[in-house]
């Protein structure tokens, strides 16, 4: 049962480290966004064509949905290691 119990405290702290690093790389890319996006006096050209203003651009919906993804994934890893934790103080 001991060894059980290394195994899930050893998978819940990986969860746990790649859970949070998931997070930390999402919001370093919106910091960095932020801040280039500052100095710009085109960001109204962003948002697409003068004649539809609720259109966004293939290539930021693209990153959205990149940038979605990296934080399920950072959420599920987060779960999935208190799951772990869990599972570990219960088998011993």
């Amino acid at each position: 049962m001991v060894v059980v119990s290394a195994v899930a405290f050893a998978a819940a702290l990986l969860s746990f480290y790649f859970g949070a690093r998931a997070l930390r790389t999402r919001r370093a890319i919106e910091h960095l966004t932020r801040r280039a996006g500052r100095g710009r006096s085109d960001a109204l050209a962003r948002l697409g064509p003068a004649d539809d203003p609720d259109r966004i651009p293939e290539s930021d919906a693209a990153e959205r949905r990149r940038d979605d993804v990296s934080i399920e994934r950072g959420f599920v890893l987060l779960a999935l290691g208190a799951v772990c934790a869990l599972l570990g103080v219960l088998a011993l």
